[in-house]
């Protein structure tokens, strides 16, 4: 579902991003003030660029029939990094991803998102991608997983079934229905 937020919230950031270019602290009701760059990198500004980037690649995304897996934003001032990992059932191929980039470019270069200057990197998630969310592990039942489990240390096993708190999978000598919160890494397995 793409994060949705109010025009208050995307002035607000504007506003921020503004601030952050001349060095002011613009927040509600008080009158511009210096502040130093570290104050103005905090935890729900990154969380906000991060919601307004994934809200301006969804559509584009949506449209081609991929899916966007995981957008990451890291580093700061003129060294930030913009990475979007895309797929899609079948998987993708690197042209794609070159076609992807270039089209997202063209939407932020339109839209702006970022004040400071930032490289873009779109690509795969590679199969050996740790597995995370309920359309992750929807997406490989069926097939076969390398768990770290708290208390069972590494299992292998066909991954059976899927719901919010637990994991069905077949392991080599039994069904073990392994709770969620208990994985600490889930990648698929394969054997050469």
């Amino acid at each position: 579902m793409p994060h949705r937020h109010s025009e208050e919230k995307i002035k607000t950031c504007a506003i921020f991003r503004l601030s952050l270019y001349f060095g002011l602290s613009l927040k509600s009701g008080q009158q511009p003030t210096l502040l130093s760059i570290w104050d103005a990198r905090d935890e729900s500004y990154a969380m906000l660029i991060k919601d307004t980037l994934i809200d301006l690649v969804g559509p584009l995304l949506q449209r081609r029939g991929v899916a966007l897996v995981e957008l990451a934003v890291s580093g700061s001032g003129r060294r930030q990094l913009v990475r979007v990992f895309v797929d899609r059932p079948d998987g993708i191929a690197v042209d794609e991803c070159a076609a992807i980039s270039r089209e997202i470019a063209d939407v932020f270069d339109t839209r702006d998102p970022i004040a400071e200057a930032y490289v873009l990197e779109v690509s795969s998630p590679g199969l050996t991608r740790p597995l995370k969310t309920d359309r992750d592990f929807e997406r490989v039942v069926g097939k076969a997983l390398r768990l770290v489990v708290d208390g069972l240390g590494v299992a292998v096993g066909t991954l059976l079934q899927v719901d919010p708190d637990h994991l069905d999978v077949a392991l080599t000598d039994k069904r073990a229905r392994i709770e969620r919160a208990k994985i600490q890494k889930a990648t698929l397995h394969f054997e050469l």
